[in-house]
């Protein structure tokens, strides 16, 4: 899914005022959080915290069924800077994240709080359910994610 495609579902499926560049910065926001949960090293061992294992990081090669982590986290530093046929980070079969989060966000900006717990509890479940997919599919690295 680009970022243009998840835009555009979101406008397809729950119209809303927000321009192109408020979504974007949602995207990024959400991207650099998954980015930071796989990447991001600390004793906890969140989606994706290293560990040292065998004398190197456990994410000196982590990929899962083709999709791998890139090596710099994404960021938003300008409209101007986002090409909106980038793809997302995610896999295919687990794009519905992008589209609950964008969602969530909307209902939130919105004040309609029935909307917002519903859509977050949704967002949620797919998230954490995108964190157990890729754990079990992570091969023996030693990344073991945490429940929220």
């Amino acid at each position: 899914m680009t970022i243009h495609q998840a835009i555009q579902a979101l406008d397809t499926l729950q119209p809303n005022p927000y321009g192109n560049r408020e979504k974007l910065r949602w995207l990024c926001a959400l991207e650099a959080r998954i980015y930071d949960e796989c990447r991001m090293q600390n004793a906890e061992c969140r989606i994706g915290a290293a560990t040292k294992k065998r004398g190197h990081s456990a994410f000196s090669q982590l990929h899962f069924d083709g999709w791998e982590l890139p090596k710099k986290p994404p960021v938003f530093d300008g409209w101007e800077t986002r090409d909106l046929g980038e793809p997302l980070l995610l896999p295919a079969a687990h794009e519905e994240v992008y589209l609950l989060w964008l969602m969530c966000q909307v209902d939130f900006m919105n004040g309609d709080w029935g909307r917002y717990n519903n859509s977050a509890a949704r967002f949620n479940t797919a998230f954490a359910e995108m964190a157990r997919s890729l754990n079990r599919r992570r091969g023996d690295t030693g990344v073991r994610a945490r429940n929220y």
